[in-house]
């Protein structure tokens, strides 16, 4: 939308326009976002005085040179836990490069702030988000969006733990896991869809992880200058514009054709990682059609308005809810026509009947996360809501042979 926005400001041609004439895709995973716009206003600019379509392809050192890249972290930390190395407390001052202006440099703070804790339970933690600016190009959006950087530190600090403690860092990060029912720092509730440590316990059995951490730690021990290594880290990502919260919603049309046919419009936007097979799948499953059915084109501010950016990775939840509430509301208009002619009656029969009887076969879809609304400086565990919709959660086995 900033894109969008801000060419018809540069331009003066209405917001409902700018997507024939400006493709605001930038660097695919990362740097979409926002730091397209600068590109994109020249563009427009020399779109207009010339009255034809205008490209500009940068090269690879331009484009790092612009558009930014990953923003560098580091992060000051003291740690305090028992004995055993139970975690007790954490004190962190973070600091990002945000080059020179701010970009996206503070929600990306915002989300590594949020993230440092990674799935370990601290009872009391202070973390201090410091955005720096620096004589470097502007750093900006890219794949994690500050929550990588922040696992990693969180992982540095209980390796350091593990090392002072003479405690094997696979039973410091399994007795210090988040349980069902305990709240990260800043209140979100661990609820029942927590399931790090059962994801844990099956990696360690399925890939005989036991057996091969005592064969590295064979090896290493007959072999000086020659090593081999293997982890098995926990981790977890919150799911949703953090704080941006006006940007958790999505739009969605569908029109089914009296052919059987069916087109669909979302407002994602593909860039490799298969958003729109995933959206075609979606329809295809709620109208119970075959998805060489489904028929969808290139994102566009003339059928879908005011689109959130695809990013934050939520595109697929967004608009996927999006296109089945669209889809749930044609089934309720054709329910009468399945009972009539049956369940798995094909589409082109439903369809064929229904506009005889003249009813409506396009339906526009509308979703918004439910539940989310965090306000930073909220901490009443009874008021607060909760920052991400969910965590998504994984137990990757790290090797090094």
């Amino acid at each position: 939308m900033e894109t969008q926005e801000f060419v018809s400001q540069v331009t003066g041609v209405p917001s409902h326009r700018v997507n024939a004439r400006v493709k605001r895709m930038g660097g695919a995973f990362g740097g979409k976002e926002s730091r397209s716009v600068q590109l994109a206003c020249l563009l427009a600019v020399a779109a207009k005085k010339e009255g034809r379509p205008m490209r500009c392809m940068l090269n690879r050192d331009e484009d790092m040179m612009t558009s930014g890249q990953r923003h560098p972290i580091q992060a000051r930390w003291k740690v305090g836990t028992t004995s055993d190395g139970i975690l007790l407390a954490l004190e962190a001052d973070v600091y990002d490069n945000a080059g020179y202006s701010q970009d996206m440099s503070g929600a990306v703070m915002d989300r590594c702030c949020t993230h440092l804790d990674n799935c370990y339970e601290i009872p009391n933690v202070l973390i201090r988000g410091h955005v720096c600016r620096t004589n470097t190009h502007s750093n900006t959006a890219f794949r994690g969006f500050g929550g990588p950087q922040a696992m990693f530190i969180a992982e540095s600090y209980m390796t350091a733990v593990a090392e002072g403690l003479d405690i094997p860092i696979d039973e410091l990060r399994w007795k210090n896991l988040y349980k069902e029912g305990e709240i990260t720092p800043f209140l979100q509730k661990i609820d029942q869809d927590w399931h790090v440590p059962m994801m844990l316990e099956q990696v360690r059995k399925e890939v005989n992880y036991d057996s091969r951490k005592a064969a590295i730690e064979k090896f290493n021990s007959e072999h000086k200058w020659k090593k081999r290594g293997i982890s098995m880290i926990p981790t977890k990502f919150g799911l949703s514009f953090a704080t941006a919260l006006h940007l958790n919603q999505a739009g969605a049309s569908v029109k089914i054709y009296a052919d059987g046919s069916v087109l669909l419009h979302h407002g994602g936007t593909e860039m490799g990682q298969g958003l729109y097979t995933k959206m075609c799948q979606v329809a295809a499953q709620e109208l119970n059609v075959p998805v060489d059915a489904i028929f969808t084109q290139d994102t566009t501010t003339y059928q879908i308005a005011n689109a959130s950016p695809t990013a934050a990775s939520s595109g697929s939840d967004l608009n996927g809810m999006a296109v089945k509430d669209a889809c749930d509301q044609l089934n309720e208009r054709l329910k009468p026509f399945r009972e009539k002619f049956g369940h798995d009656a094909p589409m082109k029969t439903l369809a064929h009947a229904a506009y005889l009887e003249r009813v409506n076969l396009a339906a526009n879809g509308f979703w918004k996360m439910p539940r989310i609304g965090y306000v930073w400086g909220n901490y009443d565990v009874k008021t607060v809501k909760p920052m991400y919709y969910y965590f998504t959660q994984a137990s990757p086995l790290l090797l090094d042979i």
